[in-house]
């Protein structure tokens, strides 16, 4: 009998591999052929890539494709997908590699799934800190979020888009509204800090990285990054130069990566490798593997913070053990109360986004639907016009208490070229009644170049507002610009 399934499960492999789809019944055919290689081939887990088509997804994808606990493996991004679905699914190892392009597939890319990698996000460039990314990614992290809750409420979240000291805390929040939140399930990616501490340190003591284990506690971001240097294995002592070298090279290890790039990207490769390592550990946890223990973010009692990254030990649901610090030594006592005080303010900034965008805060923002006006209901709010350039993205926070006509998420507007008006740069929106002041320089930074899709020298952007708690009166020119982010490629790249 067990021969028969055998020969069974061979026939239905090698018809997944020989059959050719025909161009009317393409769709039917790729589906039965991926269901039957799913089922017949080799026993592993079902994964999902989402932002698959950046920086980081590709090479993400394509080392999770080479990984033998992979069965399926579903690449999801807003654009690019069929390409590097049908790059990747060339590649002769068992997983099923399935894409999926655009919010209407986020559903389908989802379902099922037993682990779930989140590399989505816009990436960081020279001079711009994680916090600079955090609006444009706390809206990504919570629509993608919001999909897992619905679609795989069980599978385990590997969060890698920064930053991650907030956006691991807005992923909570929107699994607590939706009623799945296991804190076990939800793991911000610290790998690659670990990664670049076994490499530095290992240089340091003349060793194989592979012979080196840095636990490194705290956070994702600068200072909240806190190698502990007493705790390597194996047993060694440091100068004290050396240590305070070591853990600031750790700390700035992305900086290091984005200046190097001038410009061309930050630490995509190295963070890709990061991330695969760590979605084997949860994986081989996922099996039952015994003694798999790796550092995390993750929801923690271990300090007085909410969240802190630790070692877990992995298991079948997830982080299923929080290990305690260990003794410190002096440098590290010192550090871990300057990285909780920073992380502090970051896990209460992505609390505070996500109440905002549910609507919860102060910063709440009224649609007046007849008009089709969005306006500030109190003059102790302030609002920021988000421009995002879909060609090359970037963000431009624009004054105070702006109103926009016909207000809605993701709307497209065109916009004519910026005009110095009273010292003051003029932006109008094309069809829609708005008017925003700001400094000519910051304009000057985020407006060069033309789109030839539009009208001559206008360009096309997505208009969102935010708001969030102020003191202002409600003036146009009260606020000054912010630049959050400039030109930055690829809309689903992230740093490190």
């Amino acid at each position: 009998m067990e021969s028969i399934r055998e020969a069974s499960q061979r026939i239905a492999r090698i018809s997944a591999h020989l059959q050719p789809p025909n161009s009317q019944t393409e769709e039917s055919c790729v589906l039965k052929r991926a269901d039957c290689r799913a089922k017949g081939g080799a026993p592993g887990f079902k994964v999902a890539i989402l932002g698959a088509a950046g920086g980081i997804g590709q090479p993400l994808a394509m080392l999770m494709k080479m990984n033998p606990l992979v069965s399926v493996l579903h690449l999801y991004d807003v654009v690019n997908t069929p390409g590097v679905t049908a790059d990747i699914g060339h590649m002769d190892t068992g997983a099923v590699v399935r894409g999926f392009l655009g919010q209407p597939q986020l559903e389908n890319a989802l379902t099922g799934m037993d682990l779930v990698i989140i590399p989505a996000g816009v990436p960081r460039k020279p001079g711009m800190t994680r916090d600079d990314l955090f609006n444009i990614n706390a809206g990504i992290v919570r629509t993608l979020c919001e999909g897992i809750a619905k679609c795989c409420p069980n599978a385990i979240v590997n969060l890698i888009s920064n930053p991650v000291n907030s956006t691991v805390p807005i992923a909570a929040e929107v699994f607590k509204k939706a009623g799945t939140y296991d804190p076990k399930r939800l793991l911000g990616v610290t790998m690659l800090d670990v990664v670049r501490a076994n490499t530095f340190v290992a240089e340091v003591l003349g060793l194989h990285p592979k012979e080196v284990d840095v636990p490194v506690v705290g956070g994702h971001a600068g200072v909240t990054i806190l190698p502990l240097l007493s705790q390597v294995k194996p047993p060694s002592s440091f100068t004290p130069e050396e240590t305070e070298n070591l853990t600031k090279r750790i700390q700035d290890g992305g900086t290091e990566v984005v200046q190097a790039k001038a410009g061309a990207g930050s630490a995509t490769l190295s963070m890709a490798y990061a991330a695969v390592k760590f979605a084997d550990a949860c994986l081989r946890g996922l099996r039952g593997d015994a003694g798999v223990v790796e550092c995390a973010f993750v929801a923690s009692e271990v300090t007085e913070l909410p969240f802190f990254a630790t070692k877990v030990r992995l298991g079948r649901r997830g982080a299923e053990e929080v290990y305690q610090l260990g003794p410190l030594n002096e440098y590290e006592r010192v550090g871990l109360e300057r990285a909780k005080k920073e992380l502090a303010e970051s896990i209460q900034k992505g609390l505070l986004q996500q109440k905002d965008l549910q609507g919860e805060g102060i910063g709440r923002r009224v649609d007046n639907r007849s008009s089709g006006h969005a306006h500030i209901p109190s003059k102790h709010m302030r609002s920021h016009c988000i421009l995002h350039d879909h060609r090359e993205p970037f963000l431009l926070a624009l004054g105070p208490n702006i109103e926009v006509s016909n207000f809605s998420r993701s709307t497209k507007f065109e916009f004519e070229p910026f005009t110095e008006a009273n010292g003051h740069i003029v932006v109008k929106c094309l069809g829609v009644r708005t008017v925003v002041a700001c400094s000519k320089s910051t304009v000057e930074r985020a407006s060069t170049g033309k789109d030839s899709s539009s009208s001559p020298g206008a360009r096309r952007f997505s208009l969102s507002l935010l708001l969030e708690e102020g003191d202002d009166d409600g003036d146009v020119n009260e606020v000054g610009p912010t630049i959050l982010g400039e030109r930055s490629g690829a809309p689903s790249e992230r740093t490190a």
